[in-house]
This record gives structure tokens, C-alpha cells and sequence, in this order.
């Protein structure tokens, strides 16, 4: 008797499940064109001569002063960490959030920036890397 009941009950939730997964889906989506847009928009600020994709030393200039307003990011933003943030510990940390709970919105944003600003100033290649 109970097994009409369980799968009538799956079928109901089935709707839900999907309509949860086309939210996240949606969310992660949105979340990711907000991102690139800030990348591009800095890139297109940044990298808008073409002198400064040719003069070598305004590209270094330019990757050198991204570098350090990276690190001034970083050592403000998570001065808790004894280490640098690298692959390693981004996957011990998206290990942990499988166990343990997220981490608070400050860490998200400030890793989000991080990545906006090292990209958008080109990182270690310069004015291609975005």
C-alpha cells in the first residue's frame, strides 16, 4: 500500500526539483555574467591605448601595479590565512564547504575581486590574458 503513495509522492517532486535546479542554475548564470562584465569593463579601462600593448614597459608597468593592488587585496581581505590562497587550498576549502558551513559573504566577495582585479590588469600576461 505504501508503495503507490511513495511514487505519487516522487512525481510531485519531481516539478520542484527541477524548477530548483533551473533557479540555481539561473543564479550561477547571472553571477557569472556580473563577473565577466567586471573583468571586461576594467580590461576596456585599463588596456584602452594602443601604445600600451606595444611600449613593453607600460605593459609591465601596468601588470606590476595590478600585482600589487592584488596583494594589498589579499593581505587586507583574508589576513586570518598564514599562507597564500592557491589551487590546493581552494579545493580543501571546497571540500570543507561539503562538511562545514560556506564561507561568510566578506571571503566570497573578497576572492571575487581579487580575480576581477588580476585578470582585468592582465595578470602575468599582460593586456591577452582577458
Amino acid at each position: 500500500m505504501t508503495e503507490p503513495t511513495q511514487s505519487k509522492s516522487t512525481d510531485v517532486d519531481k516539478p520542484k526539483v527541477y524548477l530548483i535546479a533551473a533557479a540555481l542554475g539561473a543564479g550561477v548564470g547571472l553571477v557569472s555574467i556580473a563577473f565577466l562584465f567586471a573583468v571586461h569593463s576594467l580590461k576596456n579601462l585599463i588596456w584602452t591605448t594602443e601604445h600600451a600593448r606595444t611600449n613593453s614597459l607600460v605593459v609591465i608597468g601596468i601588470c606590476t601595479v595590478g600585482g600589487l593592488i592584488v596583494g594589498v587585496l589579499n593581505h587586507t581581505a583574508e589576513k586570518s590565512r598564514t599562507q597564500a590562497h592557491d589551487l590546493t587550498e581552494a579545493i580543501a576549502d571546497m571540500e570543507a564547504v561539503e562538511t562545514n558551513q560556506a564561507p561568510p559573504a566578506r571571503v566570497i566577495f573578497g576572492r571575487a575581486t581579487l580575480g576581477i582585479a588580476s585578470l582585468g590588469f592582465g595578470g602575468p600576461v599582460g593586456p591577452e590574458a582577458p
